[in-house]
C-alpha cells in the first residue's frame, strides 16, 4: 500500500516516516543554529533539559509507532487478500465438483429413463392389442362397457411392471379375465331382462351405462314404474367389496336424482346377499353432505346370478 502524489509517483510508508523524522530533526537543528547566532544565551535548567530530551524521544517513538502501525495495516491487508483468494479458490473447487456430480446424476437419470421407456415400449403392443380386441367385439355387436375397458387397460399396464409370467400363468390369467368378462355379460343381461319382466315396468332404454357419464347415460337401463322413471345399473363381481372406488359415479347419480331427471335408482351388484346392508350404508355415507338425502331414493340389490331374478321380482318400488 502507498500514497500517490499529484505527478503520479508513489512513496512507501517507510519513506514517508523517514521524511517526517528528517523534517523534525532539521527543525530542531535550525532552531539551535538560530540561537547560536544571537547574543542571547539560552540556558536550560535540569528539568527543562530532561523535558526537552523526553519530548524528542517521544516524538521519535511516535514516528516509529506510526510507521509500525502502517506496516501492520499493510500486512493485515495482504493477509485478507490472501484469505479472499483462498476462499475464491475453494468456491471454484466446490463448484467444479458439484458440476461433476450433477453430470454423473444426469447420466444415471438418462439410463433410468431409457429403462422406463423400454418397459413402456414393451407394453404398448399388448395394450394396443387389448384395446383393439375389445373394440372389435363392440363392433361385432357386443356392448362395450367403459369401466370394463378401463380395467383391462389398467391390468395390462400393471402387468408391465411385474415379473414376466410363464406361458402357463399367462394363459391362466387370460382365462380368468375371459371368465370374469363372460360372467358380467351374463349377469348384466339377466338383470335387465329380470327387471323388464316385472308386471309394473315398461322399458325405455336397454344397454350399457357409463361410470363416467352424465344423466341417463349413467344407467344400463331406463324404466317407468307407476309413472316414475327408474334408472338401473348392474355391477360385476368384485365391485361389491370396493364400493368407495365408485364415489364419483354415486355423486353423478345423486345430481341426477336432485335434478328430477330420474325419480329412483336401482343398483344391482353381483355378490353375496349379506353385503347389501354394508353397501347401502357406504353409499349413504358418501352422499350424506347432499341436501334432500338422495341416498333415500337409491335401492341396492346384492345377489349372485342364480338369485338375481327372484331378488328383482320381489323388490318394492
Amino acid at each position: 500500500m502507498a500514497n500517490e502524489n499529484n505527478d503520479g509517483s508513489t512513496i512507501s510508508y517507510k519513506q514517508l516516516g523517514l521524511l517526517i523524522l528528517v523534517f523534525v530533526l532539521g527543525l530542531i537543528t535550525t532552531l539551535l543554529l538560530q540561537n547560536t547566532k544571537t547574543d542571547i544565551q539560552t540556558i536550560f535548567t535540569t528539568t527543562e533539559l530532561i523535558g526537552f530530551v523526553l519530548s524528542v524521544i517521544l516524538s521519535g517513538a511516535s514516528i516509529v509507532l506510526a510507521v509500525s502501525a502502517i506496516s501492520l495495516g499493510k500486512s493485515s491487508e495482504q493477509a485478507v487478500i490472501k484469505r479472499s483468494d483462498e476462499s475464491i479458490r475453494l468456491q471454484n473447487e466446490v463448484f467444479i465438483r458439484t458440476t461433476e456430480a450433477l453430470q454423473r446424476i444426469e447420466a444415471s437419470t438418462g439410463v433410468t429413463e431409457k429403462r422406463i421407456e423400454d418397459i413402456i415400449s414393451g407394453r404398448v403392443g399388448d395394450i394396443s392389442h387389448s384395446i383393439a380386441e375389445l373394440t372389435s367385439k363392440s363392433k361385432r355387436g357386443l356392448a362395450l362397457n367403459q369401466d370394463e375397458l378401463e380395467k383391462e387397460i389398467r391390468q395390462s399396464i400393471l402387468s408391465g411392471v411385474r415379473e414376466k409370467l410363464s406361458p402357463e400363468e399367462e394363459e391362466k390369467r387370460k382365462k380368468e379375465i375371459h371368465e370374469k368378462r363372460k360372467r358380467y355379460q351374463e349377469f348384466h343381461q339377466l338383470t335387465l331382462s329380470s327387471f323388464s319382466n316385472r308386471n309394473d315396468t315398461k322399458s325405455v332404454k336397454l344397454g350399457h351405462g357409463r361410470v363416467g357419464g352424465k344423466g341417463e347415460d349413467l344407467f344400463d337401463g331406463i324404466f317407468t314404474v307407476n309413472g316414475q322413471k327408474i334408472g338401473l345399473s348392474a355391477f360385476e363381481h368384485g365391485d361389491s367389496s370396493n364400493v368407495n372406488r365408485l364415489e364419483g359415479y354415486f355423486s353423478e347419480v345423486a345430481k341426477c336424482l336432485l335434478d328430477k331427471a330420474i325419480q329412483q335408482v336401482v343398483l344391482v351388484f353381483d355378490g353375496d346377499t349379506s353385503d347389501q346392508t354394508k353397501i347401502t350404508d357406504t353409499i349413504a355415507e358418501l352422499l350424506e353432505l347432499y341436501k334432500e338425502n338422495p341416498a333415500a331414493y337409491i335401492k341396492v340389490v346384492v345377489a349372485p346370478p342364480e338369485e338375481v331374478t327372484t331378488a328383482l321380482s320381489e323388490l318394492i318400488i
